[in-house]
């Protein structure tokens, strides 16, 4: 009986070897911080109220989830030629408008300050992100910019280092701070006079770091593409580069990586064919546009299907399954469009619009059409663009079989 059971213990031993390193679900990877990640660090109020003003969407609320922070010690030299502690301590608000010599939008805002009255306090500092004093006087007479020297700098290694602490990565971006340096509230986008005074009126009257979710970290809310793409192995950041063919491509691809889209329910498509443990087991997903392309796009899909040999595991392989996403661009039921075609695309059919779960708000999608490789619900991989069979199958057996995760 020992025998038995010590050939049984091997046997077992055996398999797991065999088998432990071809499913790679590498959940210990941690993804970009999206969306729904960011408006989880608030509470039901303190979203209710961010979802009133344009402009503090991703980027914004990157920068939101450090509101409380102080901003200190930055000296920096003015157009002026003097050098100045940004935030010196004094009991005043202050505002500050981070900018870009090539940003149009940028030129609107400052045009905008240099029009306005009433500002609160003191002017807004002007930090240019880019930017030398010769560009910005040019900007400023080309444009007829009338602001305080004192308070314009140009780029310098200090404002530099301080604009990267606090993650702002987009222009203009309007930073709040209060009488004791903390942030107070972040906004990305120009805004007019009217917005500007409103923007500062919530800022001033509402302390949204009083409002946090202490469960998730500084480090995940502020999680970026570069931190999951330092995280990875260089042979498989290199591979990675080879199979996307444009830059928004690979920021698509590693926006997406590891981010978890398990549905807690089964889903129905347009057929009414349930799609149940969907959070188990290979999924490749197509999300297409309804245009000119579509059948083309979901005939490559298709036909990449042939080539896919799905997971390397010795037991218990399961077979691929494929999904399809529909956004459709009027009023039409997408069935009623199929069935006019006279075309009906393998595996399930959905219609963004109505049968798709709160789950995939967790996707990232710049472009359009998309596929992701999802294993037991997690994102593994994906491509974009210009879509056909070869290309498709060649990504799903690298990021689904052959990629090194590092974890």
């Amino acid at each position: 009986m020992s025998k038995k059971i010590y050939l049984l213990t091997i046997i077992l031993i055996i398999i797991l070897l065999l088998t432990s390193g071809c499913t790679r679900t590498p959940l210990e990877h941690s993804p970009v911080t999206t969306i729904r990640d960011l408006d989880m660090l608030f509470d039901e109020e303190a979203v209710g109220k961010l979802r009133e003003f344009p402009g503090t969407e991703l980027y914004s609320r990157r920068t939101l989830a450090l509101a409380g922070e102080k901003l200190e010690g930055v000296k920096a030299t003015n157009m002026n030629g003097v050098t100045v502690e940004l935030l010196e301590d004094n009991p005043k608000n202050k505002v500050v408008e981070v900018v870009s010599v090539w940003c149009p939008h940028c030129v609107e805002q400052m045009k905008t300050f240099s029009e306005m009255e009433g500002l609160p306090e003191d002017p807004p500092l002007i930090l240019f992100k880019t930017g030398t004093p010769e560009q910005i006087e040019d900007l400023f007479e080309q444009h007829s910019i009338k602001l305080d020297r004192n308070f314009v700098f140009a780029q310098q290694p200090s404002i530099t280092r301080a604009l990267d602490e606090l993650h702002v990565t987009t222009f203009p971006t309007t930073l709040f701070f209060d009488e004791e340096n903390r942030l107070r509230f972040a906004h990305t986008g120009k805004a007019k006079e009217k917005t500007f005074e409103e923007l500062s009126e919530f800022a001033y009257s509402y302390k949204l770091f009083e409002h946090f979710n202490e469960h998730i970290s500084k480090e995940q809310r502020l999680r970026t593409i570069e931190d999951v793409k330092n995280e990875l192995p260089e042979t498989t950041r290199a591979r990675i580069l080879e199979l996307c063919t444009t830059k928004v491509e690979e920021d698509q691809l590693y926006q997406n990586l590891f981010q978890d889209i398990s549905f807690t329910q089964p889903l129905v498509d347009i057929n009414r064919k349930v799609l149940e443990n969907s959070a188990k087991g290979d999924f490749v997903w197509a999300i297409v546009r309804e245009d000119d392309f579509m059948q083309q796009n979901i005939k490559a899909y298709n036909d990449a299907q042939l080539l896919i040999k799905g997971p390397r595991k010795v037991f218990g392989s399961s077979p691929v399954r494929y999904g399809i996403i529909i956004v459709p661009n009027n009023g039409m039921n997408i069935k009623d469009k199929m069935e006019a075609l006279e075309w009906s695309p393998e595996g399930y059919v959905f219609n963004i619009n109505y049968d798709i779960p709160e789950e995939f708000s967790r996707l990232q999608v710049i472009e359009l059409p998309s596929v992701f490789f999802v294993r037991s619900g997690v994102v593994l991989g994906g491509c974009t663009g210009e879509l056909n069979a070869n290309k498709i199958a060649e990504s799903y057996e690298f990021y689904m079989n052959e990629a090194d995760f590092g974890k």
